[in-house]
């Protein structure tokens, strides 16, 4: 056993000395050119739908729901191929196995714990933007999320509805934490610190919504994520919590609706 003089030596953190700090198993199957790619796909596929909508080829909730979800499929279509095209890619994933259980058992508490403190970060966020945006005589007025709008919306059908709903709490959740806490991740793992791989994930997961206005809370949201996803060890720790916070959002849109 390596004592401290060797972490230190080596600049590591307590993230690095913890025994079930593993997030995959043998080489690094993942690189930041495959992280690039995904966001390179994503945008085009993001563009693709702004060109459509602002041209009026996209008439009516439905035409735009269904455009989005057909964007997502192309986006999951890239990264499932992207994951099963490599060797060994779903096991760097975490896909393969349950994980180690006292994450699974502290997962949903220290949710629960942590949902205060995410509401927080996102009225800092907001009024960070708000004060930045008044510095140039600017006034910011955020937008409810899409999602809530849509399903709120007595313009959107019921089998859409329906859809967009199961994506939301299940299909998206699986999608983001396959590309971020596991193909971003894994291509992380050279980093020189754990910590430094966690964040940066985190913060990748928090752009990657496009929505400044979240941007804080989502990356904070996305660190307490990889945490799990790197402690537990399993890709599905991370997908239950990822899913359980997608449903209590659902839930407080569905009793508090927006305007």
């Amino acid at each position: 056993m390596q004592g401290t003089d060797w972490v230190k030596e080596k600049e590591l953190t307590f993230f690095d000395t913890l025994p079930e700090s593993d997030p995959g198993v043998g080489e690094v199957v993942f690189t930041t050119r495959d992280v690039f790619r995904f966001f390179l796909v994503d945008l085009i596929v993001i563009l693709a739908q702004r060109v459509l909508v602002l041209g009026d080829l996209v008439l009516g909730l439905d035409q735009r729901v269904a455009l989005i979800l057909l964007g997502k499929v192309v986006l999951a279509s890239y990264l499932l191929w992207l994951v099963s095209s490599r060797r060994g890619g779903w096991n760097a994933c975490g896909t393969t196995r349950l994980g180690k259980t006292l994450p699974w058992l502290l997962a949903l508490p220290i949710l629960a714990l942590s949902l205060p403190l995410l509401l927080a970060l996102s009225s800092l966020n907001l009024g960070w933007l708000v004060s930045f945006y008044r510095l140039f005589g600017l006034a910011y007025v955020p937008a409810p999320q899409d999602v809530a709008l849509a399903l709120a919306s007595p313009e959107l059908s019921t089998w859409l509805g329906i859809v967009l709903f199961i994506f939301t709490l299940l299909v998206g959740p699986a999608l983001e934490e396959l590309a971020f806490r596991g193909v971003t991740l894994d291509s992380l793992r050279p980093a020189r610190t754990t910590f430094f791989a966690l964040a940066v994930s985190a913060v990748l997961f928090g752009a990657y919504h496009f929505d400044p206005a979240r941007l804080i809370p989502l990356s904070a949201f996305g660190l307490l994520l990889a945490l799990f996803r790197w402690w537990s060890g399993s890709y599905w720790c991370s997908l239950a919590l990822h899913a359980t916070y997608n449903g209590i959002v659902l839930a407080l849109f569905h009793f508090n609706p927006v305007g």
